[in-house]
């Protein structure tokens, strides 16, 4: 807080749908990983319960639980997108991302998802923080995609982030005129082989840079010992929503598991 009155940092709005009088319901809010410049780092922690409603009813709760969460990071294959090697001596892209799969709606020729060297420092297109030396390419028009099963399987108590490293063209940027291009990373599991997302984390295009990656994250909430996903593998996923004509450049694809501490914070239910 700032002299005496409280700042919110994220909340959770709960409807009041789907709710019991008989069985209570879990419900959370979850702060992301505190960075070092967040201005409530060393901070006091507030937790708040709120009413948003008319008058004449009532809220029932009970257990409330603070939880604090360490990172591990978990493998991604080919997560600098620098396979296939792409040979300097010739073109400078090449139509195929190794471990991943593409969802290219050109079946022909696989020209919206590939790799790509980086241009040599100077060059008025050189993606200057670059993991590597490699990128992949991603076409703008709504379809196309990657996505990535790990052999990983979502664990119940653990919360994840996908981030994701992204930039756009300097020839053929995707659209920040209405209707604006976005891309979507998001979490999946399969039901059978059809994947069903989770959540999922829209950008637009606006304000990126062809010079300049930036990092942007879709987070997992912690996953809950009922939830359909729970103990299926992980998925992820990279796509575009958007119109044709432009292309998303990306690099750096991270994933971290968040696992609970054995301490409980708030202890004093009654």
């Amino acid at each position: 807080s700032e002299r005496g009155e409280p700042i919110d940092i994220v909340t959770e709005t709960i409807p009041a749908t789907g709710m019991s009088s008989t069985i209570l319901k879990d419900v959370s809010v979850y702060l992301p990983t505190v960075l070092p410049e967040a201005p409530w780092i060393d901070q006091s922690i507030g937790v708040a319960i709120r009413a948003a409603g008319q008058a004449n009813g009532f809220w029932d709760l009970d257990n409330v639980r603070l939880e604090e969460f360490y990172p591990v990071s978990l493998p991604v294959a080919n997560a600098s997108f620098e396979l296939p090697v792409v040979d300097p001596e010739g073109y400078p892209a090449f139509p195929v991302i190794d471990m991943w799969t593409e969802l290219d709606l050109d079946t022909f020729a696989s020209a919206n998802t590939g790799v790509f060297i980086n241009t040599p420092i100077g060059s008025e297109d050189h993606m200057n923080n670059a993991d590597g030396k490699q990128l992949v390419f991603l076409g703008s028009q709504q379809g196309n995609g990657l996505e990535q099963d790990l052999s990983i399987s979502y664990s119940a108590g653990s919360t994840y982030r996908l981030t994701v490293g992204v930039g756009t063209s300097m020839r053929f940027p995707p659209s920040i005129t209405e209707p604006v291009d976005t891309l979507q990373l998001a979490f999946y599991y399969r039901d059978g082989n059809e994947p069903v997302d989770i959540v999922e984390e829209i950008i637009p295009a606006t304000g990126l840079s062809s010079r300049y990656l930036r990092d942007f994250s879709v987070y997992l909430p912690p996953v809950h010992a009922n939830d359909p996903w729970v103990d299926k593998s992980i998925g992820i996923a990279i796509r575009s929503v958007g119109a044709a004509g432009g292309y998303w450049d990306l690099d750096n694809v991270r994933l971290g598991q968040w696992l609970p501490s054995q301490d409980v914070l708030l202890t004093d239910k009654e």
